[in-house]
């Protein structure tokens, strides 16, 4: 495990300054409360070179993260980030200031490009079931033999921590404005089984603590 000091989590979050109070201060309470982009930094086995495309990186959070932490991991990947929202990409763009690349493109849609790392972090359940299924495999063809597939979405059998999940979901969809938004979540075992059969051996650890969210980070280590 590699600890992150707080000094380069303080510099991804300052990144974000030049982009405005209001991202500024989403990004660091996301780096504070959320577990997410420390415990793939500090706990997860990613590669030290190769490609990492994170598919959703909304403002980049994790790319600009990974991007700080580079002098503690030693790592030296390739950051790739693919986003659908133009503000958010716009944000993205200008917290990594050439230290990842940007594009827009709906998950669902745009291609992935040889990789040895693929991030889908809280956008699954966005898609329907079938999109789902399409971007998991479309993931696993990018990746190289022994590649690896990030992926958190919540339990839809963990009760009312689920539910947590559901209410924070919809009330962030009022917010936006988008009163018809549909939601298409699975348990942790049709997860599971979903990447197995698209040919990722798989490991589970919870990734909520802190919080009431019943999430989950799936870890698929791409067969050779």
């Amino acid at each position: 495990m590699t600890a992150l000091p707080p000094e380069v989590v303080d510099r991804a979050a300052a990144r974000y300054a030049s982009a405005g109070r209001f991202d500024f201060h989403f990004v660091k309470g996301k780096l504070a409360g959320d577990p997410l982009y420390r415990g793939i930094v500090e706990s997860v086995a990613l590669p030290t070179q190769g490609r990492l495309v994170d598919v959703g990186c909304g403002r980049g959070i994790l790319l600009a993260l990974l991007a700080e932490a580079r002098g503690v991991t030693g790592h030296r990947l390739e950051l790739h980030g693919i986003e659908p929202r133009e503000a958010a990409a716009t944000v993205a763009r200008t917290a990594l200031r050439g230290d990842a690349t940007i594009v827009r493109g709906h998950a669902g849609e745009v291609a992935i490009p040889e990789c040895s790392v693929v991030t889908i972090l809280d956008v699954l359940h966005y898609l329907d079931e079938a999109e789902q299924d399409r971007l998991i495999d479309r993931a696993s063809a990018a990746l190289s033999d022994g590649g690896l597939l990030l992926l958190r979405e919540a339990d839809a059998a963990a009760g009312w921590p689920f539910w947590a999940v559901r209410l924070g979901e919809r009330f962030a969809a009022i917010a936006r404005g988008d009163l018809s938004q549909r939601f298409h979540w699975r348990t942790a075992t049709a997860w599971r089984m979903k990447l197995e059969r698209a040919g990722f051996e798989v490991t589970v650890r919870p990734m909520g603590a802190g919080t009431p969210f019943a999430n989950l980070l799936f870890e698929g280590r791409r067969k050779g």
